[in-house]
């Protein structure tokens, strides 16, 4: 195992919640002054703005990896959801979903997260909508752990399966 990898996992801990890959907030997405004002008409539904990000350590192989560390981040973001909604324990419905992958933060440092927002879903014989409590999605926890297991357990695969690379920081790490 790569030491890359071995990062990975430490930052993955749930001992260690500042560092990990995460859902860092679910909250509900108002319109802003310039959106366009059709955009509640879409859907007469509540929209959520949740944000699945990953550490620097990852990020730092994302910056070497992009195609495959960006697909893995949305598809283990996409599948989390999706899940976690399912669970009747949750919001028991079939949700759809909208990802929008930002590689760069407000700091305009490098900074992979996926901005995803849902908004309740059909039940699962598809005949009804199922709305989720007023101001709540899901649990930023619930998602947060099923999130850092589905990327971990793919990235570890990428790996093993010679899918990611690496190169050298800087010329001085150079041979």
């Amino acid at each position: 195992m790569s030491n890359a990898v071995r990062t990975a996992r430490t930052c993955a801990s749930p001992t260690t919640p500042a560092a990990t890959g995460t859902v860092r907030s679910v909250r509900p997405l108002l319109p802003r002054s310039g959106w366009p004002t059709a955009w509640p008409e879409l859907l007469p539904v509540p929209y959520f703005h949740v944000v699945f990000s990953l550490p620097g350590s990852i990020a730092d192989i994302a910056y070497q990896n992009k195609a495959v560390v960006y697909d893995l981040l949305l598809k283990a973001a996409a599948e989390t959801l999706i899940t976690i909604a399912a669970d009747p324990k949750h919001l028991g419905a079939r949700i759809g979903l909208t990802a929008v992958l930002h590689t760069w933060g407000s700091a305009l440092t490098h900074h992979p997260h996926a901005h995803i927002v849902p908004g309740g879903g059909f039940s699962p014989d598809g005949q009804h909508w199922i709305a989720c409590r007023p101001r709540f999605f899901l649990s930023v926890g619930v998602l947060s752990r099923l999130f850092r297991r589905l990327f971990l357990e793919r990235l570890t695969a990428a790996y093993q399966a010679g899918r990611l690379e690496f190169f050298a920081g800087n010329k001085r790490d150079a041979p």
